[in-house]
């Protein structure tokens, strides 16, 4: 196991990989960047030549030359029609199904879209849902990864990567500056693969176990570190500290759990070393807080604290709050630094508050 002095060592000589930038798409934001259905749904949308996105047929021009670079024979389609989730007769479901029409009525293009998902479908079944001849119909299963096809599906079933036909569409679209949510949706496939994909920084995790599972070890350690100084702050203030979440630590009275302090702080301080020491209203609290508002709050301006930040209606209130930045020499004695914050700066609006709930108790 290295030592501090080996680990420091280490920090100081290693080539630490930049971390890769993975930008937030509309489809992370829904909630849905692996949701086979969702991208399907996108893919349909482009390939609707007649859709707001504004590049007219560039899919499934981008389509079909990929689809011949896999095919001897050769495969086109111009007028079609475009549906999601199609039935077949023992009710599985076709992810992506291209109908020709008019001049190409009777030709097919059947899409099955893989994410992750290891491949079980019955591929045979939606290739006989679709009633042409073999060489007016083509099946594409869409992956991420390079996936086998069944020998027995052989010259029916291609396999096209997302990734591929995606920046195929990038390299005809990229001029056109109507091409609306195409940015966004490129980068969420693109997203799909940095997920799974060895990149630099877990190979240099992987090329240096002992030293990085040892500097993790070490954050546990001065993230309890953090924890542990927070609680003895409120011993010293005669409170209490069984109240916790990841980043932060509730100071109360057990006598009047009604008003606390609480202290939130970033995980060992990794991008922002600043604490909040909040002045938080609960149960009766919440009761009384039109008239701690009135009596308290021009109070605790004048303070210097910033009023009303945060609530959660029914449960709890921030009601006045102060952030600190916080020193290398300020973790040494953590403690007492957030002791003295609390004294200078909020404890005469934690009484005045304690005041109006002890008073309404009484009454």
């Amino acid at each position: 196991m290295p030592t501090i002095s080996a680990l420091k060592t280490f920090l100081d000589q290693a080539t630490i990989p930049i971390a890769q930038k993975r930008e937030r798409t509309f489809l992370d934001i829904s909630g849905f960047p692996h949701y086979e259905l969702v991208i399907s749904n996108w893919y349909a949308y482009f390939l609707k030549d007649d859709e707001d996105h504004g590049m007219g047929g560039l899919l499934i021009v981008s389509l079909l030359e990929l689809i011949n670079e896999k095919i001897p024979t050769g495969f086109s389609v111009q007028q079609y029609q475009v549906y999601t989730e199609v039935s077949t007769i023992n009710q599985k479901r076709i992810d992506i199904l291209i109908n020709g029409a008019g001049m190409d009525e009777g030709k097919y293009i059947i899409i099955e879209n893989k994410v992750y998902h290891w491949l079980h479908n019955d591929l045979q079944e939606y290739w006989d849902h679709c009633p042409a001849k073999p060489s007016m119909k083509v099946g594409i299963v869409l992956s991420l990864t390079p996936a086998s096809i069944a020998p027995a599906l052989s010259g029916k079933f291609i396999n096209i990567l997302h990734i591929d036909l995606i920046e195929r569409l990038w390299s005809k679209a990229s001029s056109i500056s109507t091409s609306r949510y195409l940015f966004d949706f490129a980068n969420a496939i693109k997203n799909l693969y940095k997920d799974f994909q060895m990149n630099d920084e877990i190979q240099f995790y992987f090329n240096n176990l002992e030293a990085c599972n040892k500097i993790y070890d070490i954050g546990d350690k001065a993230y309890e570190y953090i924890a542990d100084q927070i609680r003895i702050s409120g011993e010293k203030l005669g409170l209490r500290s069984d109240r916790k979440g990841d980043y932060y630590r509730c100071l109360y009275d057990p006598l009047l759990p009604a008003v606390y302090y609480t202290v939130t702080f970033e995980k060992t301080f990794e991008k922002n070393k600043c604490i909040f020491i909040i002045l938080e209203l609960w149960k009766e609290g919440l009761a009384l807080l039109p008239r701690i508002d009135r009596e308290v709050g021009s109070k605790a301006v004048a303070r210097g604290l910033t009023i009303g930040v945060r609530e959660h209606k029914g449960l709890w209130k921030h009601f006045a709050l102060r952030e600190y930045p916080i020193t290398m020499d300020d973790l040494h004695n953590l403690s007492t630094v957030v002791e003295t914050y609390i004294k200078r700066d909020l404890e005469a609006t934690y009484l005045d508050i304690k005041n109006i709930l002890q008073e309404h108790a009484t009454n």
